[in-house]
């Protein structure tokens, strides 16, 4: 497997499990990951993985809802 191919694996888990958890969109993922909502879509599109020092915007919310 290859980087893209590591790349598009990754963001289709991604998506997966958000999917799982119950969280409908990106930008719920972004504020409960406390990553900037663009950095999460070019995660799940498979463009791009965030950096985890560069993009935070706080602690993570671990509560549901």
């Amino acid at each position: 497997m290859d980087d893209e191919q590591a790349l598009a694996h990754l963001a289709g888990r991604i998506r997966q499990l958000r999917e799982a958890a119950g969280i409908v969109n990106r930008t719920e993922l972004a504020r409960r990951a406390r990553f900037d909502r663009s950095a999460v879509s070019k995660a799940e599109s498979g463009k791009h993985l965030p950096a985890l020092g560069g993009h935070r915007t706080g602690p993570v919310d671990r509560r549901r809802g």
